[in-house]
C-alpha cells in the first residue's frame, strides 16, 4: 500500500510538472510572437552570389517591416568591422509591394560587416542592428587549422604538434598554396617549418579536402631558464596558410 501511494504521489507531481513546462513553453512563444510584432524588421534574408575569384560578394538585402510612417525613408548602413575607423556606408531601400524593401550592393570577402537599418522621416530618426554579413569568416571557417606544444621543459625541449585542414568544396583556387609554422619566444622568431613540405599528408582523395599533420621536437636555446620562471608564457606559436586566391589565414596559439 504505501509502495503503491508513493508511485501516485510521484505520478501526480510529474503530471503537474509536464503541466508547467507546456506552459512555460506557450508563454515563450507568445512573448517571442509579441516581441517580433513590436520589432520594426519583420524579416531579413541575405541573397549572397558568390563570385568565382571571391574578391567580391553579390549582396541582396530583402527587408520586410511590420510598420512604416507614411514618407518615411528605409536606409541600410553597413561597415567593414575589419577596418580601424571605418566610416558607416550608407543605401537607400528601393520600395517593392507593400512593406517589402530591397537593396544590392558588393561587398569585399577580407572584411566582416555590421548593418543597420535606418528610417527616418521630418521628425524623428530610428536605428535597429540588423543581422552581420561575414564573408571573411564565412571563407575562414572551411579551414582547421591547429598548432599546440605537447611537452616543454626549461632545459629548452619542446615538442609540438600541427594539423591544417582545408575543404576546398567550393572550388579548386581555395586550394591551399602554402602552410608555415612560426615559433616565437619573447616575440622573437626561434624555429619555423614549411608544414605542406615537411608534413604528413593525409589521403582525403574520396572528399574535396586536404591535410597535413606535423610534429617535431625542437630544442630552444632561448627556453632554457631558471624555474621560477614560467617559461611557457613566453611561447607562441603561429600558423599561417595562403590559398591559390592569394588570401592568407593565421592561427596563433599562445600564452599557455
Amino acid at each position: 500500500m504505501k509502495l503503491n501511494s508513493f508511485e501516485d504521489r510521484m505520478n501526480t507531481y510529474t503530471n503537474h510538472i509536464s503541466g508547467l513546462s507546456h506552459q512555460i513553453n506557450s508563454l515563450q512563444s507568445e512573448l517571442y510572437t509579441l516581441n517580433k510584432r513590436e520589432s520594426t524588421i519583420s524579416n531579413l534574408n541575405y541573397d549572397i552570389k558568390e563570385s568565382k575569384d571571391y574578391e567580391a560578394a553579390n549582396v541582396k538585402v530583402n527587408l520586410s517591416l511590420n510598420k512604416l510612417k507614411t514618407g518615411a525613408k528605409v536606409l541600410f548602413m553597413y561597415r567593414n568591422r575589419e577596418l580601424v575607423d571605418q566610416e558607416w556606408e550608407i543605401k537607400e531601400f528601393q520600395h517593392q509591394e507593400g512593406l517589402n524593401y530591397s537593396t544590392v550592393l558588393d561587398l569585399s570577402y577580407d572584411g566582416n560587416y555590421e548593418t543597420q537599418l535606418i528610417i527616418e522621416n521630418d521628425s524623428e530618426k530610428q536605428s535597429e542592428n540588423m543581422n552581420p554579413i561575414n564573408l571573411k569568416d564565412e571563407l575562414r571557417q572551411r579551414l582547421h587549422l591547429e598548432a599546440m606544444p605537447n611537452t616543454a621543459d626549461s632545459k629548452g625541449n619542446l615538442t609540438f604538434s600541427v594539423t591544417v585542414r582545408n575543404n576546398f568544396y567550393k572550388g579548386e583556387d581555395l586550394k591551399l598554396e602554402s602552410a608555415n609554422c612560426y615559433i616565437y619566444y619573447d616575440e622573437k622568431l626561434v624555429h619555423s617549418v614549411d608544414i605542406m613540405k615537411n608534413g604528413e599528408k593525409s589521403d582525403w582523395r574520396h572528399e574535396p579536402v586536404e591535410e597535413w599533420n606535423y610534429g617535431e621536437r625542437v630544442v630552444i636555446e632561448a627556453m632554457r631558464t631558471t624555474e621560477d620562471r614560467d617559461f611557457m608564457e613566453s611561447l607562441k606559436i603561429k600558423l599561417v596558410v595562403k590559398d591559390k586566391l592569394g588570401k592568407e589565414y593565421e592561427y596563433e596559439h599562445g600564452s599557455f
